[in-house]
């Protein structure tokens, strides 16, 4: 099994899944604008189906790319210091902050963690 959890992998895989709602909402807003007709025009015209995406539709829709990828990745982004401040194993979280002097004490008054000041 491969250990995942503390790796950037992990984290890729929650930002992807996090904000690829918020980035097919605001790009689904550019393609709705690109109409049929500008695809069929060029189909008639004899352009493959690639060169229809690559010379008619990406150019189109490249402002709302490139909004969308700078405004997810801004957002993204806010909240990446606190991702990668929780994604390493060794690092203590405010729970484990405030519990883990309940719980030593309570380890220590059954005996259990003698050696611990």
């Amino acid at each position: 099994m491969v250990p995942l959890y503390g790796t950037i992998f992990v984290l890729m895989a929650v930002y992807v899944v996090c904000w690829i709602s918020f980035g097919t909402r605001v790009l689904n807003n550019s393609m709705i604008q690109v109409h049929r007709e500008l695809e069929e025009a060029a189909q008639v015209g004899g352009a493959s189906t690639w060169r229809i995406f690559l010379k008619v539709i990406v150019p189109l829709i490249k402002p709302g790319l490139i909004y969308t990828w700078i405004w997810t990745s801004l957002s993204a982004y806010r909240e990446l210091t606190m991702a990668v401040f929780l994604a390493s194993p060794k690092s203590q979280v405010l729970l484990d902050l405030h519990l883990g002097p309940v719980a030593r004490r309570r380890t220590r008054r059954r005996g259990g963690d003698r050696n611990q000041s």
